[in-house]
């Protein structure tokens, strides 16, 4: 412990010489959010103000064991962020911060259960068996926060049932098929009902929610209608992909977003109609619907990545003006896309790909933030067109052709692995509004012989430069990372 003690000191305490603008507090507030001790100590060897921060904690914000326990000199409160976790012994208190089972939990931690509290108890089926054997049918311990997926499934024989204050959580199919259940009382703080919970509960007909009878949580449509059916309310709705098996493609105007997924491999669907009370997308939501060839989305709407993947015959698209980003992300095949209608906007100003840009200004609304991307320069050569702000990620990677590239002014961004693998490119030219040249930007390009650069204070990231054997840079302070081989995989499993 001493020798641990001595190089914890030692490391803490290699402070680099540069100026820092954050207070402790703030600095400990990020210190919550580590997870690796190695973060944590490099955090610490920012500034000297903040070698002795460890000694503030009363509690551990990092896993520890008996090697560690050092670096907290006045721990009172260990907290267990893993089941792995080693427990040091004569703390005052332990916390539980990982999902445990009720069972798992009681077990485990059964000889310091005066010392020990849990956030996350889970009641799985089988610690309802092995519960009901010990206190009888439809009695639930205190201190679970969630009910498990099929817990109470096809529980014919339970008539009534409290829940008790401390659940948040009812997982899917929670109590499906549970004939005999004419009575439930949920608690008030309870923020989500999995899909299906209530399934052919068929004499369930007296729900009690709290005082308020309010649903504070987001429900599935499917929810939302027994919920309302049952005298609760509740103002987030969404609507699943088990509400579309069940209710169909058109979308209810009650819900406010579509879960992820929820219109995947569809492939029936070949147009679809959102609702202006739709606020969000989920990510893929219409992965590989092939049939859909339009789609109408309102001004209200936000999009997650990859929504639309898979959707390789779209041909037209009319979006709110407001629209984060329009490419190969989102939309993935854009070749098929021949019109684009942007409602609410004179100035489109998300990201959007050189070739749906030229459709979109053929309406007549400029776009302000072209990205010129890999698939582009297939259609349009090596040339990058003016207008563009930003060069793509892998736009010109394994381009034999490239010899000699001029980026135009304007452009202030390029892609990582944007020139990776050219292997005749002789010569490129970078305007002063680049300030950064990537990761692997020019890796593997052998014949590179001239890199103009205009900008004096670019920054350079690692990988850029490996393999550029006839590259002469002028510049000294380029990190000899830039110079480095990218790792591979196997690689990364040998370290």
């Amino acid at each position: 412990m001493g020798k641990d003690k001595e190089k914890t000191k030692d490391i803490i305490t290699e402070v680099p010489k540069r100026k820092v603008k954050l207070t402790v507090e703030e600095v400990m507030r990020v210190l919550d959010c580590f997870v690796k001790k190695e973060d944590f100590i490099r955090s610490l060897q920012i500034s000297k103000k903040f070698k002795d921060i460890p000694k503030r904690y009363s509690y551990n914000p990092i896993s520890i064991d008996s090697t560690t326990i050092s670096l907290f000199p006045n721990l009172k409160v260990q907290k267990l962020y893993a089941w792995n976790d080693t427990q040091i012994p004569k703390m005052k208190k332990y916390e539980v911060e990982y999902p445990e089972t009720y069972f798992h939990y009681y077990l485990k931690y059964f000889a310091i259960r005066d010392k020990v509290s849990a956030r996350k108890i889970v009641y799985s089926s089988e610690d309802r068996v092995n519960y009901e054997c010990m206190k009888g049918e439809g009695i639930l311990p205190d201190g679970i926060t969630k009910i498990a997926d099929k817990c109470f499934e096809e529980c014919n024989k339970i008539v009534s049932l409290n829940i008790p204050t401390s659940v948040t959580a009812i997982g899917r199919n929670g109590f499906a098929n549970c004939t005999s259940l004419t009575s439930l009382t949920l608690p008030e703080n309870l923020m989500v009902i999995g899909d299906n919970c209530f399934l052919a509960c068929n004499s369930l007909t007296s729900i009690k929610l709290g005082t308020t009878n309010c649903f504070k949580g987001k429900a599935s449509y499917g929810i939302y209608l027994f919920l309302e059916k049952n005298n609760i309310h509740c103002n987030d709705v969404f609507y699943s992909s088990e509400d579309r098996r069940k209710y169909g493609n058109k979308i209810p105007e009650i819900c406010n977003s579509l879960a992820d997924k929820c219109f995947a491999s569809c492939l029936s669907l070949t147009s679809i109609e959102v609702p202006s009370t739709i606020q969000h997308i989920g990510s893929r939501c219409f992965e590989g619907c092939k049939g859909l060839k339009q789609i109408s989305l309102p001004p209200t709407i936000n999009c997650y990545d990859h929504a639309f993947s898979g959707c390789s015959y779209i041909t037209a698209l009319t979006l709110p003006g407001n629209f984060p980003k329009i490419d190969k992300s989102i939309f993935e095949n854009i070749q098929m896309i021949k019109s684009i209608v942007l409602t609410d906007c004179t100035q489109f100003d998300g990201l959007v790909s050189y070739s749906l840009a030229v459709i979109i200004e053929r309406g007549g609304i400029p776009c302000t933030n072209v990205a010129y991307t890999e698939e582009d320069r297939k259609v349009f050569g090596e040339n990058i067109p003016k207008g563009v702000k930003e060069v793509g990620d892998n736009c010109f990677s394994g381009d034999f052709r490239a010899k000699s590239i001029t980026v135009p002014k304007g452009v202030t961004k390029l892609g990582q692995s944007c020139f990776k693998n050219c292997c005749s490119l002789t010569s490129v030219s970078l305007p002063s509004s680049i300030i950064s040249i990537p990761v692997s930007c020019f890796y593997q390009c052998p014949v590179l012989k001239t890199l103009k650069i205009k900008n004096k204070t670019l920054t350079y990231e690692k990988y850029c430069f490996y393999g550029c054997e006839k590259l002469k840079l002028k510049s000294k302070n380029i990190p000899s990372e830039c110079f480095s081989k990218e790792p591979q995989p196997d690689d990364k499993t040998k370290k």
